[in-house]
């Protein structure tokens, strides 16, 4: 609670920014933790957003990157069911390297059906990572495509729903 009252507070998540920008990662584990651990809830506030984004920018060391990315899976689309949750997944990208869209891909196939279902509140979101997916990597992106078209399920669901139709012409 701790943690999050100083993140959240527009008097006080100066406090969190200092600590990200001045102490080394090895010197505050425990706020790197809290960090990846809350991802969600923080993403959600402008204070802690502007946390998040200079926690990715200063880091460096790959075991915190991999803990970030894994729980960035686990939480994508509560993530991207908000504008700052879906910033802080391309920024990642951006920050770190066009390496770490992989992670995109793989969750984009996994979740087309429950967004084609479910994506009124997703479509703008889903907008953007499409565009960067493209272009970070076209020939992943082409071959994403492929295998959309392959899925005969899938193909069927993008043109009976109305969020498909608008995914489909978007991609």
């Amino acid at each position: 609670p701790f943690y999050y009252i100083l993140f959240t507070n527009e008097n006080a998540y100066h406090i969190i920014l200092k600590l990200i920008i001045d102490y080394p990662e090895h010197k505050r584990i425990s706020l790197n933790h809290f960090i990846i651990n809350n991802i969600c809830s923080l993403a959600q506030n402008q204070y802690s957003y502007t946390c998040i984004i200079k926690f990715i920018a200063c880091n460096k060391n790959m075991n915190i990157r991999m803990l970030l990315l894994q729980k960035l899976s686990q939480n994508f689309v509560n993530l991207i069911s908000f504008n700052n949750g879906c910033n802080i997944i391309l920024y990642v990208v951006e920050k770190l390297g066009s390496e770490y869209i992989n992670f995109i891909f793989n969750e984009m196939m996994t979740n087309f059906s429950y967004f084609i279902q479910n994506g009124n509140d997703y479509i703008y979101s889903i907008e953007k990572l499409l565009i960067n997916m493209y272009k970070y990597n076209p020939n992943r992106f082409v071959n994403m495509i492929w295998q959309i078209l392959e899925n005969h399920t899938l193909i069927n669901l993008f043109f009976s729903c109305p969020n498909g139709i608008k995914l489909i012409s978007i991609i």
